[in-house]
């Protein structure tokens, strides 16, 4: 794939991934503020936390894997090569306004979303309560009880308890979806921490051999 196609990718999916998790983060706040278009409106406050999870795990997960291959066949001799240009502007990377244009878009496209990310998730852990819907009985409040009081594995066949809301709130599977969003944001900061070292590790090393010399 092109260099330049590669660069077009990155630029969607990251724009994507930083709409929808700023969106979400900010229904979640109560924020009156939106980007436009898709604001998760209709959403329960706190169930969004869970939308927002969701729906960028796709999109900011295929964007660490177009950053990788793209390091892999066009990275320079600095990690500010090593990303795509976003929206593919004739710009210099190693130029002075190049440098300042790459540490933007390094930080909204590969580091804001994971943050923003990590953010809901602790909505979902901290502040989201979860009811059994038809009692409407609170079953689970704070992380403890998310993340260490199980439920028979028969809960994720039914829709015996919502999130959220009693009324408004979403489906969930106590203990085992809390887990499972876990687990899938600790694979995501591995490796996007994977991917910052390729990025960096070989400038770094670059730079200490020129030094040596």
């Amino acid at each position: 794939m092109s260099e330049r196609a590669l660069g077009q990718i990155w630029t969607t999916l990251g724009l994507v991934s930083l709409y929808l998790s700023l969106n979400a983060l900010l229904r979640v706040q109560g924020s009156e503020f939106f980007l436009p278009g898709f604001t998760f409106e209709n959403a329960e406050r706190y169930s969004t936390a869970v939308y927002g999870l969701l729906a960028t795990l796709l999109p900011y997960g295929l964007l660490l894997r177009v950053t990788q291959l793209y390091t892999k066949l066009y990275r320079g001799q600095s990690w500010r090569s090593a990303i795509p240009v976003a929206f593919n502007l004739e710009i210099q990377p190693e130029r002075r306004h190049g440098r300042t244009y790459q540490r933007i878009f390094f930080f909204l496209f590969l580091v804001a979303p994971e943050l923003f990310r990590l953010l809901l998730l602790r909505k979902v852990l901290v502040r989201g309560n979860v009811y059994h819907r038809d009692s409407r009985c609170l079953v689970v409040s704070g992380i403890m009880q998310h993340l260490t009081c199980p439920f028979p594995i028969e809960v994720i066949w039914g829709n015996a308890y919502v999130f959220g809301d009693c009324e408004k709130g979403i489906t969930y599977f106590p203990f085992w979806e809390s887990w499972l969003l876990v687990i899938m944001e600790a694979g995501l900061v591995l490796y996007l921490l994977y991917i910052i070292r390729s990025i960096c590790w070989p400038g770094l090393v670059f730079r200490l051999s020129r030094l040596i010399r």
